[in-house]
C-alpha cells in the first residue's frame, strides 16, 4: 500500500487551495510552491502512478482538502510534465541520430 503522505502531501504554503490570497496588491495568486494544484509530489519521475494510486486508494483524506476541481488541477499538471518529459526525449533522440 502506498504511504501516500511520503510521496503526495498537501501543500504547506496553500494548504490545498492552490491559491494564494493577500490583504494588499493581488486579491489572490496561483500558489507557486505547488503550481496551483494543491498538491506536492515528492517524486516527479513517479508522480503520475502516485496519484493513480491516491484515486484508487480505498481512503484519499489528501483529495477532499482540495476542494473542488482539485484532482483534475493535479491531473493537468501531471499531463503537462508528462508533456515537457517527451519533448525532452525527442529532440535528445533528435541529436543522437
Amino acid at each position: 500500500m502506498l504511504d501516500h503522505m511520503s510521496r503526495i502531501a498537501i501543500c504547506g504554503e496553500c494548504h490545498g487551495a492552490g491559491v494564494l490570497q493577500y490583504d494588499r496588491g493581488p486579491a489572490v495568486e496561483r500558489c507557486p510552491r505547488c503550481l496551483g494544484i494543491g498538491l506536492t509530489f515528492a517524486d516527479g519521475s513517479r508522480a503520475a502512478r502516485d496519484f493513480l494510486e491516491l484515486l484508487t486508494a480505498p481512503t484519499g483524506p489528501e483529495l477532499a482538502q482540495l476542494g473542488e476541481g482539485g484532482a483534475l488541477r493535479a491531473l493537468a499538471l501531471l499531463a503537462a510534465r508528462l508533456e515537457e518529459r517527451c519533448e525532452r526525449l525527442e529532440r535528445e533522440l533528435d541529436q543522437l541520430r
